[in-house]
Protein backbone atom coordinates (compact mmCIF):
# COMPACT_ATOMS: atom_id res chain seq x y z
CA UNK A 1 0.00 0.00 0.00
CA UNK A 2 2.90 2.29 0.40
CA UNK A 3 4.31 1.53 -3.05
CA UNK A 4 2.21 3.74 -4.82
CA UNK A 5 3.50 5.60 -7.81
CA UNK A 6 3.64 9.13 -7.49
CA UNK A 7 -0.19 10.92 -9.12
CA UNK A 8 -0.97 13.92 -10.52
CA UNK A 9 -4.20 15.61 -8.37
CA UNK A 10 -5.84 18.54 -9.48
CA UNK A 11 -9.10 19.84 -7.85
CA UNK A 12 -10.52 22.74 -9.24
CA UNK A 13 -7.32 25.41 -9.71
CA UNK A 14 -5.11 23.67 -7.12
CA UNK A 15 -2.58 21.04 -8.99
CA UNK A 16 0.02 19.12 -6.44
CA UNK A 17 2.07 15.92 -6.63
CA UNK A 18 1.32 12.68 -4.24
CA UNK A 19 3.33 10.30 -3.64
CA UNK A 20 4.03 7.47 -0.83
CA UNK A 21 6.87 9.75 0.45
CA UNK A 22 5.61 12.97 0.14
CA UNK A 23 2.18 13.02 1.35
CA UNK A 24 0.31 15.95 -0.49
CA UNK A 25 -3.08 16.30 -2.26
CA UNK A 26 -5.50 19.36 -2.78
CA UNK A 27 -9.13 19.34 -1.90
CA UNK A 28 -11.94 21.54 -2.99
CA UNK A 29 -13.21 24.21 -1.19
CA UNK A 30 -17.15 24.28 -0.45
CA UNK A 31 -19.92 26.54 0.40
CA UNK A 32 -20.27 26.33 4.45
CA UNK A 33 -22.77 26.69 6.63
CA UNK A 34 -23.43 27.38 10.26
CA UNK A 35 -25.61 27.15 12.87
CA UNK A 36 -25.56 27.87 16.67
CA UNK A 37 -28.46 27.22 19.04
CA UNK A 38 -28.38 26.99 23.22
CA UNK A 39 -28.43 29.00 25.90
CA UNK A 40 -26.47 31.78 27.36
CA UNK A 41 -26.99 33.38 30.78
CA UNK A 42 -26.38 37.02 32.56
CA UNK A 43 -26.22 37.62 36.09
CA UNK A 44 -28.26 41.14 36.55
CA UNK A 45 -28.87 43.04 39.70
CA UNK A 46 -32.50 42.05 41.46
CA UNK A 47 -35.21 44.75 40.01
CA UNK A 48 -35.75 47.78 42.57
CA UNK A 49 -39.37 47.77 43.44
CA UNK A 50 -40.84 47.51 47.50
CA UNK A 51 -42.89 44.73 48.48
CA UNK A 52 -44.72 45.33 51.75
CA UNK A 53 -42.83 48.58 52.22
CA UNK A 54 -39.21 46.62 52.16
CA UNK A 55 -37.01 47.44 49.58
CA UNK A 56 -35.43 44.65 47.11
CA UNK A 57 -31.21 44.05 48.44
CA UNK A 58 -30.21 45.14 44.97
CA UNK A 59 -26.79 43.95 46.24
CA UNK A 60 -27.95 40.61 45.28
CA UNK A 61 -27.76 38.93 41.96
CA UNK A 62 -29.85 36.96 40.07
CA UNK A 63 -29.00 34.77 36.85
CA UNK A 64 -31.20 35.35 33.98
CA UNK A 65 -31.07 32.07 30.68
CA UNK A 66 -32.00 33.43 27.30
CA UNK A 67 -32.40 31.14 24.13
CA UNK A 68 -30.02 31.64 21.28
CA UNK A 69 -30.20 30.99 17.61
CA UNK A 70 -27.75 32.11 14.81
CA UNK A 71 -27.65 31.07 11.16
CA UNK A 72 -25.48 31.30 8.79
CA UNK A 73 -26.26 34.89 7.73
CA UNK A 74 -26.39 36.17 11.62
CA UNK A 75 -22.95 34.41 12.15
CA UNK A 76 -21.67 36.64 8.79
CA UNK A 77 -23.35 40.07 10.42
CA UNK A 78 -21.35 39.59 13.68
CA UNK A 79 -18.20 39.42 12.35
CA UNK A 80 -19.07 41.97 9.83
CA UNK A 81 -19.64 44.37 12.48
CA UNK A 82 -16.42 43.93 14.25
CA UNK A 83 -14.26 46.64 14.50
CA UNK A 84 -11.37 43.99 15.30
CA UNK A 85 -12.56 42.07 12.12
CA UNK A 86 -12.97 44.43 10.42
CA UNK A 87 -9.63 45.79 10.70
CA UNK A 88 -7.87 42.45 9.97
CA UNK A 89 -9.62 42.44 6.48
CA UNK A 90 -8.17 45.81 5.48
CA UNK A 91 -4.61 44.83 6.77
CA UNK A 92 -5.09 41.22 5.10
CA UNK A 93 -7.09 41.81 1.45
CA UNK A 94 -7.20 45.85 0.96
CA UNK A 95 -11.05 45.31 1.05
CA UNK A 96 -12.67 48.23 3.33
CA UNK A 97 -14.29 45.49 5.67
CA UNK A 98 -16.66 42.24 4.93
CA UNK A 99 -18.49 42.72 1.40
CA UNK A 100 -21.68 42.36 0.85
CA UNK A 101 -22.57 39.00 -0.78
CA UNK A 102 -19.65 37.07 1.19
CA UNK A 103 -19.88 33.45 2.10
CA UNK A 104 -18.45 30.89 4.20
CA UNK A 105 -16.14 28.65 2.26
CA UNK A 106 -14.07 25.54 4.01
CA UNK A 107 -11.13 23.34 2.25
CA UNK A 108 -12.42 19.56 2.66
CA UNK A 109 -8.79 18.65 4.38
CA UNK A 110 -9.93 20.15 7.37
CA UNK A 111 -6.98 21.80 8.53
CA UNK A 112 -6.38 24.67 11.14
CA UNK A 113 -6.83 27.68 8.64
CA UNK A 114 -9.18 25.86 6.34
CA UNK A 115 -12.55 28.12 6.51
CA UNK A 116 -13.02 31.57 4.29
CA UNK A 117 -14.90 34.22 3.64
CA UNK A 118 -15.64 34.99 -0.44
CA UNK A 119 -17.99 36.25 -2.63
CA UNK A 120 -18.62 36.00 -6.56
CA UNK A 121 -16.35 39.03 -7.12
CA UNK A 122 -13.15 37.80 -6.13
CA UNK A 123 -12.90 38.73 -2.34
CA UNK A 124 -11.12 36.18 -0.40
CA UNK A 125 -10.23 36.10 3.30
CA UNK A 126 -9.18 33.41 5.46
CA UNK A 127 -10.22 33.47 8.92
CA UNK A 128 -7.71 32.11 10.45
CA UNK A 129 -3.72 33.35 9.15
CA UNK A 130 -1.30 36.76 9.76
CA UNK A 131 -1.93 40.06 9.87
CA UNK A 132 1.30 41.60 8.13
CA UNK A 133 0.30 45.27 8.96
CA UNK A 134 0.06 44.15 12.82
CA UNK A 135 2.41 41.39 12.82
CA UNK A 136 0.50 38.90 14.74
CA UNK A 137 -1.69 35.69 13.75
CA UNK A 138 -5.36 35.83 13.83
CA UNK A 139 -7.88 33.58 14.48
CA UNK A 140 -11.70 34.09 14.02
CA UNK A 141 -13.73 30.91 12.73
CA UNK A 142 -11.98 27.32 12.28
CA UNK A 143 -13.07 24.16 11.70
CA UNK A 144 -10.62 21.62 11.69
CA UNK A 145 -9.51 17.84 12.61
CA UNK A 146 -8.94 17.53 16.17
CA UNK A 147 -6.53 14.65 15.73
CA UNK A 148 -5.02 15.99 12.43
CA UNK A 149 -6.76 12.70 10.17
CA UNK A 150 -9.84 11.37 9.33
CA UNK A 151 -10.44 7.85 9.63
CA UNK A 152 -11.89 5.63 6.74
CA UNK A 153 -15.57 4.03 7.85
CA UNK A 154 -16.49 2.39 4.89
CA UNK A 155 -15.44 2.49 1.10
CA UNK A 156 -16.25 1.24 -2.19
CA UNK A 157 -14.29 1.18 -5.24
CA UNK A 158 -14.42 -0.03 -8.76
CA UNK A 159 -10.58 -1.48 -9.78
CA UNK A 160 -11.25 -0.83 -13.40
CA UNK A 161 -12.87 2.62 -13.46
CA UNK A 162 -11.40 3.84 -10.08
CA UNK A 163 -15.52 4.94 -8.95
CA UNK A 164 -16.49 4.51 -5.79
CA UNK A 165 -17.63 5.90 -2.73
CA UNK A 166 -16.47 6.33 0.79
CA UNK A 167 -17.52 7.83 4.25
CA UNK A 168 -15.07 9.18 6.72
CA UNK A 169 -15.26 10.03 10.44
CA UNK A 170 -13.41 12.11 12.46
CA UNK A 171 -13.36 13.71 15.88
CA UNK A 172 -13.59 17.75 14.99
CA UNK A 173 -13.69 20.95 16.64
CA UNK A 174 -14.89 24.75 15.38
CA UNK A 175 -14.22 27.29 16.83
CA UNK A 176 -15.69 31.47 16.54
CA UNK A 177 -14.40 34.53 17.74
CA UNK A 178 -15.58 38.06 16.68
CA UNK A 179 -12.56 39.95 18.39
CA UNK A 180 -15.07 41.09 20.94
CA UNK A 181 -17.70 39.82 22.99
CA UNK A 182 -18.82 36.58 20.90
CA UNK A 183 -16.52 33.25 21.40
CA UNK A 184 -17.36 29.74 20.74
CA UNK A 185 -15.09 26.72 21.24
CA UNK A 186 -17.51 23.66 20.23
CA UNK A 187 -16.04 19.90 19.83
CA UNK A 188 -17.83 16.69 18.05
CA UNK A 189 -18.27 14.06 15.31
CA UNK A 190 -17.51 15.29 11.61
CA UNK A 191 -19.02 12.56 8.85
CA UNK A 192 -17.37 13.08 5.30
CA UNK A 193 -19.07 11.89 2.24
CA UNK A 194 -17.03 11.48 -1.25
CA UNK A 195 -17.85 10.00 -4.59
CA UNK A 196 -15.60 9.82 -7.51
CA UNK A 197 -17.11 9.26 -11.16
CA UNK A 198 -14.90 6.88 -13.44
CA UNK A 199 -11.93 8.32 -14.47
CA UNK A 200 -12.17 9.62 -18.42
CA UNK A 201 -9.57 8.96 -20.95
CA UNK A 202 -7.33 11.56 -19.84
CA UNK A 203 -7.33 10.00 -16.19
CA UNK A 204 -9.57 12.93 -14.56
CA UNK A 205 -12.32 12.08 -12.32
CA UNK A 206 -15.21 13.86 -11.16
CA UNK A 207 -15.44 14.12 -7.17
CA UNK A 208 -18.12 15.46 -5.05
CA UNK A 209 -17.95 16.01 -1.43
CA UNK A 210 -20.38 16.52 1.82
CA UNK A 211 -20.13 16.46 4.81
CA UNK A 212 -21.89 17.34 8.44
CA UNK A 213 -20.53 18.06 11.92
CA UNK A 214 -22.32 18.19 14.82
CA UNK A 215 -20.97 19.69 18.06
CA UNK A 216 -21.45 20.92 21.51
CA UNK A 217 -19.66 23.60 23.28
CA UNK A 218 -19.16 26.66 25.28
CA UNK A 219 -18.16 30.04 25.18
CA UNK A 220 -19.90 34.02 25.40
CA UNK A 221 -22.76 35.40 23.45
CA UNK A 222 -23.13 38.89 23.59
CA UNK A 223 -20.07 39.07 26.83
CA UNK A 224 -22.21 36.48 28.86
CA UNK A 225 -21.34 32.75 29.33
CA UNK A 226 -23.48 30.13 26.80
CA UNK A 227 -23.31 26.59 26.58
CA UNK A 228 -23.99 25.62 22.48
CA UNK A 229 -24.81 23.48 20.23
CA UNK A 230 -23.11 23.13 16.64
CA UNK A 231 -23.74 22.47 13.34
CA UNK A 232 -21.81 22.84 10.18
CA UNK A 233 -22.96 21.42 6.83
CA UNK A 234 -21.50 21.90 3.45
CA UNK A 235 -21.50 20.06 -0.37
CA UNK A 236 -19.13 20.70 -3.25
CA UNK A 237 -17.67 19.10 -6.39
CA UNK A 238 -14.10 19.08 -8.05
CA UNK A 239 -12.07 17.62 -10.72
CA UNK A 240 -9.11 15.05 -10.22
CA UNK A 241 -6.64 13.91 -12.23
CA UNK A 242 -5.16 10.16 -11.05
CA UNK A 243 -2.92 7.23 -11.71
CA UNK A 244 -5.07 4.10 -13.24
CA UNK A 245 -6.32 1.87 -10.36
CA UNK A 246 -6.10 4.47 -7.55
CA UNK A 247 -9.29 5.78 -5.82
CA UNK A 248 -8.27 9.39 -4.21
CA UNK A 249 -9.04 9.57 -0.80
CA UNK A 250 -8.97 6.33 1.28
CA UNK A 251 -5.44 5.27 -0.26
CA UNK A 252 -4.38 8.30 0.86
CA UNK A 253 -5.19 8.91 4.21
CA UNK A 254 -4.59 5.06 5.27
CA UNK A 255 -1.07 6.33 4.20
CA UNK A 256 -1.22 9.16 6.45
CA UNK A 257 -2.12 7.16 9.50
CA UNK A 258 0.39 4.32 8.66
CA UNK A 259 3.42 7.50 8.37
CA UNK A 260 2.23 8.82 11.49
CA UNK A 261 2.50 5.53 13.52
CA UNK A 262 5.68 4.09 11.96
Amino acid sequence: MNTQPTKAIAIGILTVAASASALAQSFPQIPLSLAIKGNYSTNETAANYQSNANPVNTNVLSMKSFNVNLGTRDLLSILARSEVVSNTVVNVTGSNGIPAGSYFTVATDFQRNSVNLTNKSGFSFPLAGHDPVRDRNYSYVRLYLAEGVMFPASFNVNSNSTSGTEMDQALMMLTFNDGQTNTISASGLGQIHWAAAPHSTNATQKVSVNFNFNGAGYGTYQGNIAVLNVEANGAGNGVEKIADGEFPFWRWWQMQYQQAND
